[in-house]
């Protein structure tokens, strides 16, 4: 066979290599258009999510403000509420923690000791100490002391 004639064989094997190129040119554009969509929307979500995040620490940053605001009202509050109660605490620059902490104790300590006062007035019980309840209650004996109890 001369040069310009092909034969049949060899005339399918070109146009088989040529479908199979095309098939193969088609397969890459799908994916690429399917990962540029992929890519479009990662953006645009990512887009959304970081327009989000920069409001809500717009948002987080006056929050803060408000409170610190708020902190500093409610102290300078907390300490014309000491000072209106008479409790001569000095300013919490001044005191140590432990200083503080016990100041604090002895002041609730007051403040309970008064309430029991209270409380027993409006009950009627007698200063001191509670009596022996054996006289109205025939029954009643006396616990005996253990170990435990006795100092």
């Amino acid at each position: 066979m001369p040069l310009p004639f092909v034969s049949r064989r060899q005339h399918e094997a070109v146009l088989a290599d040529r479908e199979r190129i095309r098939s193969e040119r088609n397969q890459f554009a799908k994916d690429r258009d399917t990962y540029k969509s992929a890519a479009e929307t990662a953006a645009e979500k990512y887009t959304d999510a970081a327009i989000v995040n920069d409001r809500l620490t717009e948002e987080l940053v006056e929050v803060r403000a408000k409170l610190a605001d708020s902190m500093a009202v409610e102290g300078a509050l907390a300490a014309q509420i000491h000072v209106m109660a008479g409790h001569d605490l000095p300013p919490e620059v001044e005191m140590n923690p432990m200083t503080r902490v016990t100041r604090e104790l002895e002041l609730e300590r007051e403040r309970a000791d008064r309430l029991q006062r209270q409380l027993d007035d409006a009950a009627g019980l007698p200063p001191g100490r509670v009596e022996d309840s054996s006289r109205w209650q025939p029954g009643y004996q006396q616990p005996k002391p253990t170990k435990e109890t006795t100092p």
